[in-house]
């Protein structure tokens, strides 16, 4: 429920947010710094809570996988806020476990050589 101010009854604030992180498979090989701004929500008072804009600094570590969970639960604030790694396609390759796969189509004479 809202409360004047755009403040809100932290009951009514999820205590989970996950936020999908999209990371190319370079991205992924090399390792990045993300940055990423998400609205979430901070106790301001006991049991009320105010949205604030976050700016979140994420360490993509080489190697890392689809589906790996980079989680911030902080003081003070009063959402648990989880970016999930989420691997963008790529125009050529494709990742199966540790490995790229690439598919192309060869004539039989190119196949031969």
């Amino acid at each position: 429920a809202n409360v004047a101010g755009g403040f809100v009854d932290v009951r009514s604030v999820p205590k989970v947010v996950t936020q999908p992180l999209p990371v190319s498979l370079e991205e992924l090989f090399r390792g990045c710094l993300k940055r990423v701004e998400l609205t979430c929500f901070a106790h301001a008072h006991p049991g009320i809570a105010v949205p604030i804009k976050r700016t979140f600094d994420i360490r993509v570590r080489r190697g890392w996988k689809e589906g790996v969970k980079i989680i911030f639960a902080e003081p003070g604030m009063a959402q648990e806020v989880r970016f999930v790694v989420y691997q963008l396609p790529h125009p050529l390759f494709t990742r199966r476990g540790d490995d790229l796969w690439c598919s192309c189509e060869l004539t039989s004479e190119q196949a031969r050589d």
